[in-house]
């Protein structure tokens, strides 16, 4: 069976959205049919121009199993060709149409809010082609039901095609599709909202260890009381925050919208040098967030995304401890990296102290295929690379490093070595002349011509792991000279 996928987002406040994603599946689709409603000559139509989508019909035979208690009606108001959604005394319900689309299209899906109190909705004119959403709420009843106009014949019938949102509820859900979270590789963990009430305080509950993995007083004792994040206990409403206690440096950061099967760049986020108190950071479903704990014990990076949001209720996470913490990994899914065929490496951030220069472990030389002490004496000291040495371009890459060098190098955006991409002219310069130095970026593409009075060739690479200030891990070829633009 053909699974189709529906990209839903809500609103809260005024525009803010929110992801929620859902699955549907062609036999969750059910059709109906609604005439317009008519009395005419002591005969009343009402049975066939309602439509329950909790019992999945209309007719008398419907009508019995719903006890007449309707969620849709068509045709009743002044309105030509129109639904209504408030039938009964205690009705709360909401319609909104969302405009033309199909089943199998990406749409945004809003939150839409029940009255508080029982009101009547306005009515919405039917439009063959357009998705409805509709929040059934009366004293019974609360859920979510999305339908879209199939057939329209004015001032007598339409037929729809509907299924019911599940678990939309007021809740904001955004769960992940990573295999990860599945087989239990990425771990889970919910937090309530902080609350204090007739004496009681679900600190325990709200707070959580992502070194003891979890919370709660169990967890509370294997912790020792020392919580990394603590859920809605600030001004902000459903707000994370990461200061708990006196020595807490942490720090909290929102990276955005991803799944963990994504590629995404995770920045260096460095402790405060003394404690301090980190601003509260919102929860978004379906963001991804970075931690930095770091106390007099503890100093350690973690990785969370918010997979569910109940506001003013509680938070439901994924989360994974770093270790060592990685600025971005995006390696190349090429057979000719994974067979050799394309060669690899690894140059250290150049670093000097204590008498110790790590310099042949920070350059290399695409002529020998390599670096430290014995490829230096194979290249004489004649590199074609240095990384981490410019102190105005951390984790940057240089290529004039002799009196002689002519070098160039050129970021070439982000490429696989499977992508077709255009290789351009990097002419050397004419005389001796310092390039300035690029910066590292994971997955991006780099040419290098290398050029001075006894080496002229040219080599492309890419980076595939970057650890910055640290270490560059990157996948090269030599080419032959581009034929490309300059």
């Amino acid at each position: 069976m053909k699974k189709l996928f529906l990209l839903l987002t809500v609103s809260i406040g005024l525009g803010s959205l929110i992801p929620i994603a859902a699955q549907t599946t062609d036999d969750q689709i059910k059709t109906g049919k609604m005439v317009k409603r008519k009395s005419e000559n002591g005969v009343d139509n009402y049975v066939y121009a309602t439509y329950s989508f909790k019992c999945g019909g209309n007719g008398p035979e419907i009508e019995r199993l719903c006890r007449n208690h309707w969620d849709l009606i068509f045709g009743n108001g002044p309105t030509p060709d129109a639904f209504d959604v408030s039938m009964v005394s205690d009705d709360r319900s909401r319609i909104k149409d969302l405009g033309q689309y199909n089943w199998r299209e990406n749409f945004l899906i809003p939150k839409l809010v029940a009255y508080e109190a029982p009101e009547m909705e306005p009515s919405v004119k039917a439009v063959a082609g357009h998705m409805y959403l509709v929040h059934t709420r009366d004293t019974i009843n609360n859920y979510y039901v999305l339908f879209r106009v199939e057939r329209l014949v004015p001032d007598e019938s339409v037929e729809i095609s509907w299924k019911r949102v599940e678990g939309l509820s007021d809740n904001l859900t955004a769960p992940s599709a990573s295999d990860k979270v599945k087989t239990g590789k990425i771990k889970t963990g919910k937090l309530l909202n902080r609350t204090r009430e007739n004496g009681v305080d679900n600190y325990a509950y709200a707070t959580y260890s992502f070194k003891c993995g979890g919370n709660g007083p169990e967890i509370g004792r294997v912790c020792r009381g020392n919580w990394d994040l603590l859920f809605g206990n600030s001004p902000t409403p459903d707000a994370f925050d990461v200061t708990t206690a006196a020595d807490d440096r942490s720090r909290i950061k929102d990276l955005g919208k991803y799944d963990w099967d994504d590629k995404f760049r995770i920045p260096k986020l460095a402790a405060y040098e003394e404690p301090e108190t980190e601003a509260s950071v919102k929860a978004v479903a379906g963001h991804m967030y970075l931690v930095h704990t770091r106390d007099t014990i503890n100093n350690y990076y973690v990785l969370f995304r918010v997979e569910r949001l109940a506001p003013n209720e509680s938070v439901e996470i994924s989360w994974e401890v770093l270790d060592p913490l990685r600025d971005l990994v995006a390696p190349s899914s090429s057979d000719d990296v994974k067979t050799g065929k394309i060669k690899t490496a690894k140059l250290q951030s150049r670093a000097t102290g204590n008498d110790v220069d790590n310099y042949v472990y920070a350059t290399y030389s695409f002529n020998f295929g390599g670096n430290g002490p014995e490829i230096q004496r194979l290249c004489r000291n004649d590199w074609d690379m240095l990384f981490g040495n410019a102190a105005m371009a951390p984790d940057g890459f240089d290529v004039s490093m002799a009196g002689d060098d002519r070098s160039r190098i050129k970021d070439l955006g982000r490429y696989d070595w499977g992508d077709k991409f255009e290789i351009p002219k990097l002419a050397a310069y004419e005389e001796p002349e310092r390039s300035p130095a690029v910066r590292a970026v994971a997955g991006h593409m780099y040419l290098v011509h290398v050029r001075d009075t006894d080496s002229n060739h040219y080599v492309l690479f890419r980076v595939e792991r970057l650890e910055p200030e640290e270490s560059v891990e990157i996948s090269w070829k030599l080419i032959d000279p581009p034929q490309g633009p300059y």
